[in-house]
This record gives C-alpha cells, sequence and structure tokens, in this order.
C-alpha cells in the first residue's frame, strides 16, 4: 500500500474515534432531571419561548417529560405577558425578578435558581 493511502485511512480511521467518544460523552453527560429539581426551578422562573424557535426547543427539550412541570410562556400564544415582562429575546428566563436571556444548561439554572 502506498504511504499516502495509509495516511488517509489512518486520518479516517481517527476521525471515526473521536466521533464516538463525543457521542458515547455525550450520552453519559445527559443524565435525567429529577422531578424535585424541576419543581424547584419550576417555582422560582418563568421560562418565555416562541413556537419555532430552534433555542427554545432546545431548551426545553433539557427537561425531558418533566418539561410540563416548567412555567412557560409562550409569546406567540401570550404576547401580552411578554410586552408585560419587556421580552425582547427568546428563550428568556425571568429568576428572582432578573432576566437571563438565552440558553441555560440544567446545572446553571439549578446555581441561578438556588435548588
Amino acid at each position: 500500500m502506498k504511504k499516502e493511502t495509509i495516511i488517509t485511512i489512518s486520518i479516517i480511521v481517527g476521525i471515526i474515534i473521536l466521533c464516538i467518544l463525543v457521542l458515547l460523552f455525550k450520552s453519559f453527560n445527559n443524565k435525567p432531571i429529577g422531578e424535585e429539581v424541576v419543581k424547584c426551578i419550576s417555582n422560582k422562573s418563568i421560562l418565555f419561548i416562541q413556537t419555532g424557535c430552534s433555542h427554545c426547543i432546545k431548551q426545553e427539550e433539557l427537561f425531558g417529560d418533566k418539561v410540563e412541570l416548567l412555567n412557560i410562556v409562550n409569546c406567540i400564544k401570550s404576547p401580552e405577558i411578554c410586552s408585560e415582562n419587556n421580552i425582547i429575546k427568546i428563550p428568556t428566563w425571568i429568576i428572582n425578578n432578573e432576566k437571563y436571556v438565552g440558553f441555560y444548561k440544567i446545572n446553571e439554572l439549578k446555581e441561578i435558581t438556588d435548588c
């Protein structure tokens, strides 16, 4: 086999191994969130979203089947509530009367809410 072919095959195998490792790391890192934590976050926050917003979908997906426990306001369905709260960008969390704009990981939300 030519040296160039061996190098190309080695690079491809290395990329495949790296992809597998990344997928394994992500799957181990996505532990299901406990209901008590979600309830705690929910009691201290409101999540403002908008239908079709990819970051909003990603934010909701973090909570899995427990997303129903959150206080969520959809700015398409309730524009007056979003206007009253001066929501300009989404997703936006209101926690302890402070706005947190953008996507937040569960650990970040736990820290912000003291949950």
